[in-house]
């Protein structure tokens, strides 16, 4: 590294105190007892020359201060002595020093100074010890410093670094989240140990290949530093492969040499160490780092460390002292065998990839554990990952260390048992799920083997294999079960085993050798195929009563292939058993040595989280209706469990209409809170839930929480009982469908919380709580109206009512309400005072801000003397900030404040009474307000306004304000102008017009219902409304729109059952509007064809451009013309300019007669099952058809679902298997669709549907004359 020499000649040297500490500071570091350091006089006391002078005394000592000196505590006597740091050997004076000789030292007085890369200067001394130069202090005779080397091209000096404080290992596990998927395992580095591919750079570490970048700013000539990135982050996008410090991304810096591979660097700064003249950052120099690296390589621990990157140095200097004497052979051995393993390693990798390139992945993963493991990363464990077929890996090197092995998902190879082999001083060896089929003969080589597991494999036990487990005398541990064993060990010289698990292996002879092991914690002989237990133990009174007890008290054998009675054998022996021991000392293990009765197992059923003797217990607390008890359980569970299922499956409620295949939401997220909610509604019925306390501790009833899943919908439930639940969470779910269905089991609640939702209503059931006393609506849509008013009336033991942030409306009565203490009515455009407040006695907070209030009543702002004191309590907790209060009532605020003030009845502030002043509101009170205020607003000058007077004619002037205020509510919202210019084009005569307006309302009323499906109405029927010209465009425009609010009407109408006929004709008059219109447009298309032609002339072409530029008026013509011999719904009564579509008689007769004979046809009836009012009704119809013809896909998604939470299925193989069971089902749907659509249209015709779709009534089926056609 070039770095700029000293200037010749003499050197001024100025020590200045490091910024970081005070002039009076302490060094750190500094011995506390060194009363007599060396002081260098300054300039000034040396004399005013400058020169070096003979009489200055470099060694002048400054008389030691007076100290007082106390006895140090012993515990220091044994702490490590510290070398000083190398800043208290700095030369602390300005002074004249001869220039530096031809080896770089300034001597004066016989003494040494060196030049250092910093600019200081420092006294320094040979060590004999390393024959290099030490920092010293002038008081010492031998120098204690730092080491000290010398830069050659400079000729100054920096202190010596230890290489471990310049490099830190590259572990596998530091490097994990830097991995890419490349493979350079057959490709050779280039000299500086980088492969170069697709314009990037990547190193390899064990296998594993990173990216990597230049580090330009920490490298030099002699010093290349790369960054390790990882490919997603900005920082590797660098086309140049330049690492820029400033562009976000993790890195670690890194340097080659050949002679140790890649390790890792320190540095510092953005970009690291900064290189060229004055590097005083504290980072190493290439010159320091190689002559360190060089130094450290030479040395055995060096070599250790290489072998050994991740060790710290109490372990290194473990692992050198296993190696005894000697240790050049025993690094050699080391080296040898690294060297060995890695080559193995590599090869066996291509092998497995050539083999099944899918198990390569989980091959380069096994490689990385057991390099780690062989560098005792993974301390005494090895853990093989999951997932991999084919060979072990080779082994040539002993793992003499690992005391653990886990082996879990391998398909067991035949080379299992030599890979086993290098394990020798295994304690403890787990190889489950991986297809054994045999024990391994190695394991009689593991003579320190206390833990075995071998589970959920394919073992079937012979007499060698039996023989094998049975010698293994110091096994405390022993798990065999899932496996078809056949025979069992003989367990009588394991007299160390604490834990058998023979479960699940289908054995049906009682195991051989269990009588004496009184030390057991559990056996586990369940899920098998015993039918009898050998007589003498269930006999307690023989001389080995009490050994007997203890194993049958640790012994499990629920599930077996027992007699329906025998289950009374246990019973007796433990009665026998009670009467001669301590049973409640002995008895550990939950359900041990016992079976359940026929009645424990019906409730375990129903409650499968109960052990028999919880079992036992809740039974005998049922009394004498024991058997009628639980026979309701098994019913309601039953209930309950097949209505969560349905709805689990779909998102809908018996209550709810119907879900079709299509309209499943079957994605996980969704799917997976349904399930969660199931199953948190399934723990609440069995009462598992926590329980809620009052205030004043007193219980309230248990929690169901079903707050924060992604719920459109609860499940609707009935005939099952939640009476024992006081508080429910429906909070933050999304809710849009009303949750009657679901409420209406929990009429005993206390707290109910469904604010954040969707929901547009007041839930009817909240009418049935008559012990609420906490109500939580907030942050909904509901619009309350005088029947749900009146329900939130009457619930007396309301306590707190939250219902801020709803376009309420309507203001509730709390006057039967006796003690409310929080009432917040915050932003629900309510316009009145709510009644009721004044008489409550305990009124913590009433919020009524940013409403639509104008004025306050007298009794509020101007009570009685008497009842002075009561008001202003309950005004001191009022807030009305932001509502238009007029002029006079914040004068009478004012004057009642005044009064208040004048009687000194409060002191301090008083603009909390009745406050009108508040913080900015929030962005959802603000988006609140700006709807409000569009309600509130009048007409615009555009806005046809004035055409309201025109559709009220005859109504009495009550209904006259209902519809005004609701023309003004639709009026305001966007995108209504074209839609309400429609209206006003409109004509009618006089005899025509109550049906018109009639029919205009109707389709009002339809887009302004609280519904979102009427929302979506409404935006339909505002984005098809164009700006019609004349009226005859209107009444098209209408007529399109009306014909939408029928198909509204006919679906919200399709759950009543008698309604198909009228339906089937709805469909059919739309149909032959459909066909009408199909028609009409091939018309247009002859008379464009005839315009385009060059062979006709233009007198011909004349009618038919004529024609063309009114094309709506050819379309309303057939409309119009057939509209009362076809049924043709929304159609107009006038018209005024049909006629320049010059559509003649002959054409409506043959347009109808084309119409008329696809009465019946497929096609019509292909576009009856297209209707969704029909789909709704037949669903509704035959919803218990419906509902069984899915049970089976409701079990086959369940699976599913649980192989997807067990990881058995990926996310792309479940999408996959869910969307073809949503086909399959939808399939069958459509095909019992069909066969009900048969069934229904063999029924008698149709009456008028004029009641369903909203029309005007059936008129003769004759087409229009031409004259009234033409007008």
């Amino acid at each position: 590294m070039p770095v700029k020499p000293p200037s010749r000649g003499n050197t001024t040297v100025e020590v200045h105190t490091p910024p970081s500490r005070r002039a009076n500071e302490s060094l750190p570091g500094a011995d506390p007892t060194r009363f007599s350091s060396p002081v260098i006089h300054h300039r000034e006391r040396l004399g005013g020359s400058g020169r070096t002078q003979a009489d200055i005394d470099l060694d002048a000592i400054a008389p030691a201060p007076q100290v007082n000196i106390s006895e140090i505590p012993s515990t220091t006597q044994n702490m490590p002595a510290t070398r000083p740091s190398l800043e208290e050997y700095r030369i602390a004076s300005d002074v004249q020093l001869p220039q530096p000789d031809a080896q770089g030292f300034r001597w004066f007085k016989g003494r040494q100074f060196v030049d250092m890369l910093d600019g200081s200067i420092f006294l320094v001394g040979l060590d004999s010890e390393s024959g290099l130069y030490r920092a010293r202090l002038s008081s010492e005779r031998v120098p204690s410093g730092p080491l000290l080397l010398q830069d050659p091209d400079s000729r100054l000096w920096y202190p010596m670094v230890d290489l471990e404080s310049m490099t830190f290992s590259l572990s596998s596990r530091r490097l994990e989240d830097f991995r890419t998927s490349l493979d350079f395992s057959n490709q050779v580095p280039d000299s500086d140990g980088l492969h170069r591919f697709e314009g990037k750079l990547y190193l390899v570490i064990d296998n594993q290949a990173y990216q990597a970048m230049h580090d330009v700013e920490a490298s030099s000539p002699n010093l290349q530093v790369m960054r390790i990135v990882r490919p997603q982050d900005a920082v590797a996008r660098d086309e140049h492969n330049r690492y820029v410090a400033t562009r976000p991304g993790r890195s670690e810096a890194v340097f080659y040499d050949e002679r140790i591979g890649w390790s890792g660097l320190v540095v510092g700064g953005a970009g690291g160490m900064f290189p060229g003249r004055g590097n005083t950052s504290g980072n190493p120099s290439g010159a320091q780092l190689n002559a360190a690296l060089g130094r450290f390589l030479q040395t055995h621990l060096g070599r250790l460390r290489k072998l050994y990157p991740a060790l710290d140095e109490p372990g290194l200097r473990a692992a050198m002292d296993s190696l005894g004497k000697d240790v050049e052979g025993g690094l050699k051995r080391l080296e040898a065998e690294l060297a060995t393993l890695k080559e193995d390693l590599v090869a066996w990798i291509q092998q497995t990839a050539e083999a099944s390139q899918a198990h390569k992945h989980w091959a380069v993963r096994v490689n990385d554990h057991i390099l780690r493991c062989w560098r005792r990363e993974s301390g005494t464990i090895l853990w093989l990952p999951e997932g991999g077929g084919g060979a072990l890996p080779p082994l040539k090197v002993s793992f003499g260390h690992i005391e653990v092995l886990k082996i879990k998902g391998i398909a067991w190879p035949g080379t299992g048992d030599d890979f086993l082999t290098h394990f020798p001083r295994l304690t403890r060896l787990s190889i489950v799920e991986s297809g054994l089929t045999a024990v391994p003969d190695s394991i009689r080589a593991m003579p320190e083997l206390t833990m075995l597991d071998l589970h959920s494999n394919r073992i079937v036990l012979d007499q060698k294999g039996a023989q094998a487990l049975g010698s293994m005398v110091r096994l405390k541990q022993l798990d065999l079960s899932g496996n078809p064993l056949g025979m069992t060990p003989d367990f009588s010289n394991m007299s160390e085993l604490r834990n058998l698990n023979l479960s699940h292996t289908g054995i049906d002879q009682w195991p051989a050798g269990l009588r004496t092991q009184t030390e057991m914690d559990q056996i586990d002989l369940r899920s098998n195929r015993l039918r009898e237990v050998p007589p003498e133990l269930l006999d307690p009174s023989g001389e080995q009563g009490l050994t007997q007890v203890r194993i049958n008290a640790v012994t499990l054998l629920d599930g077996n292939q027992f007699s329906e009675g025998y289950w009374q054998h246990f019973d007796r022996f433990w009665e026998l058993a009670s009467n001669r021991y301590p049973i409640n000392e002995i008895y550990t293990v939950k359900d041990a040595f016992i079976l359940p009765s026929p009645l424990v197992k019906r409730l375990q059923n129903i409650h499968p989280h109960k052990s028999i003797h919880e079992a036992r217990e809740f039974l005998s607390g049922l009394g004498p209706d024991t058997e009628a008890t639980i026979t309701r359980l098994e019913r309601e569970f039953q209930t309950l469990e097949s209505q969560l299922n349905a709805w689990s499956f779909s998102g809908g409620g018996s209550r709810q209409r119907y879900v079709r295949a299509n309209q499943m939401q079957l994605d996980p997220d969704r799917l997976g809170d349904r399930y969660r909610a199931k199953t948190r509604i399934l723990a609440c019925w069995r009462r598992e839930t926590p329980q809620k306390y009052a205030a004043d501790g007193t219980p309230i009833g248990l929690e169901l929480k079903l707050n924060g899943l992604r719920l459109d919908s609860v499940p609707d439930l009935n005939d099952v009982d939640f009476s024992h639940v006081g508080s429910l969470k429906l909070s933050g779910m999304n809710l849009s469908v009303s949750p009657d269905g679901f409420l209406a089991r929990f009429q005993h609640v206390r707290w109910l919380d469904m604010s954040n939702n969707q929901l547009r209503e007041l839930p009817a059931a909240i009418g049935q709580m008559h012990a609420m006393t906490r109500l939580s609506l907030q942050n909904n849509r509901i619009t309350l109206t005088p029947e749900t008013a009146r329900i939130l009336s009457e619930r007396v033991t309301l306590r707190a009512l939250m219902l801020n942030d709803n376009p309420l409306g309507i203001t509730p009565d709390f006057s039967a309400i006796t003690d409310m203490r929080s009432l917040n009515l915050g932003n629900t455009s309510i316009d009145t005072w709510p009644p009721g407040l004044s008489a409550q006695p305990a009124l913590e907070d009433i919020l009524l801000y940013d409403n639509r209030i104008t004025t306050i009543p007298d009794a509020i702002i101007d009570p009685p003397d008497a009842l002075l004191l009561q008001q202003l309590r309950v005004n001191s907790v009022t807030d009305v900030s932001g509502n238009p209060l007029s002029e006079v009532s914040l004068e009478r605020i004012q004057r009642f404040r005044d009064r208040v003030a004048a009687q000194r009845l409060v002191s301090g502030d008083l603009s909390r009474l009745l406050s009108i002043t508040r913080a900015q509101p929030s962005l959802n009170t603000q988006a609140f307000l700006e709807n409000t205020l569009l309600r509130n607003a009048l007409p615009s000058a555009h806005s046809p306004s004035d055409g309201l007077l025109r559709w009220t004619q005859g109504m009495p002037a009550q209904q006259v304000a209902l519809k005004r205020e609701q023309w003004q509510r639709l009026i305001s919202q966007q995108g209504a102008q074209a839609f309400f210019t429609v209206l006003q084009r409109l004509n009618a005569g006089p005899v025509a017009h109550p049906d018109l307006q009639r029919r205009v309302w109707n389709v009002l009323d339809s887009i302004s219902e609280n519904s979102a499906e009427s929302d979506q109405l409404r935006r339909d029927l505002f984005d098809r409304a164009g700006e019609p010209a004349c009226c005859d465009r209107a009444a098209f425009s209408f007529g399109n729109l009306e014909v939408l609010t029928m198909v509204y009407s006919a679906r919200k109408q399709a759950g009543d059952h008698a309604l198909g006929p009228q339906l089937v004709h709805l469909s059919r008059r739309l149909f032959r509007l459909q066909e009408v219109d199909r028609l009409a447009a091939e018309d247009i298309q002859r008379s464009e064809a005839i315009v385009r032609d060059p062979q006709v002339s233009e007198e011909e072409k004349r009618p038919h451009v004529l024609r063309l530029q009114e094309e709506v008026e050819i379309r309303l013509a057939y409309r119009f013309g057939l509209k009362d011999s076809l049924e043709l719904p929304g159609q107009p009564e006038n018209v005024s300019f049909i006629g320049m579509g010059r559509v003649t008689r002959e054409m409506l007769s043959g347009v109808y007669k084309a119409v008329i004979d696809l009465d019946n046809s497929p096609a019509e009836r292909q576009a009856l099952l297209s209707r969704e009012f029909w789909k709704d009704y037949l669903t509704s119809k035959y919803r218990q058809q419906f509902e069984e013809q899915r049970e089976p896909y409701q079990a086959r998604l369940a699976e599913l679902h649980e192989s997807l939470e067990a990881k058995q299925l990926t996310m792309e193989q479940y999408q996959a298997k869910s969307d073809d069971l949503q086909g399959q089902l939808a399939i069958d749907e459509a095909t019992l669709m069909q066969t009900l659509t048969r069934q229904e249209l063999d029924q008698p015709a149709a009456p008028d549907d004029s009641h369903v779709s909203g029309s005007q009534p059936n008129k003769a089926m004759t087409p229009t004359t031409e004259s009234s056609i033409q007008g």
